[in-house]
């Protein structure tokens, strides 16, 4: 099945509009980052590398740009094993549980290390980083 088709019914289950689109935010985000993998294909390691990137990529948009925090980043990996766990109830994947929790736990010391070294960065170096639509 579809991955956009996926994501609809896997969305359908919320009825509130804000966690439907929050949800539906942050899993385009996720689908956009594996870059056309297949959703049966994707690993916990998979999963993992979109944590690290989640803590350490730097936004822009609007003129404006930032890095996730710790909430924002929970959030979004929140919505992912969401996901993830409603894909292995369909028999669409085959993580495992131990290693979709341990792929979507926030590591704050990442983002406290990821903190400093972009405020040491951002004085040596002036941002010019892509613009993203998250």
């Amino acid at each position: 099945m579809e991955t956009e088709a996926l994501l609809q019914r896997f969305l359908a289950q919320y009825s509130k509009p804000a966690t439907k689109d929050a949800h539906g935010k942050d899993l385009a985000q996720f689908t956009s980052f594996l870059n056309g993998k297949p959703l049966r294909q994707v690993t916990a390691q998979d999963i993992g590398t979109f944590a690290s990137w989640l803590t350490f990529h730097e936004w822009r948009r609007a003129g404006q740009s930032g890095r996730y925090s710790p909430a924002s980043t929970a959030r979004k990996l929140d919505s992912v094993r969401r996901f993830i766990k409603w894909l292995v109830e369909q028999g669409l994947s085959h993580i495992p549980e131990h290693e979709l929790a341990a792929a979507t736990a926030v590591d704050r010391t990442q983002h406290n290390a990821a903190r400093r070294e972009r405020r040491r960065h951002h004085v040596d170096c002036p941002d010019t980083s892509p613009e993203v639509p998250f």
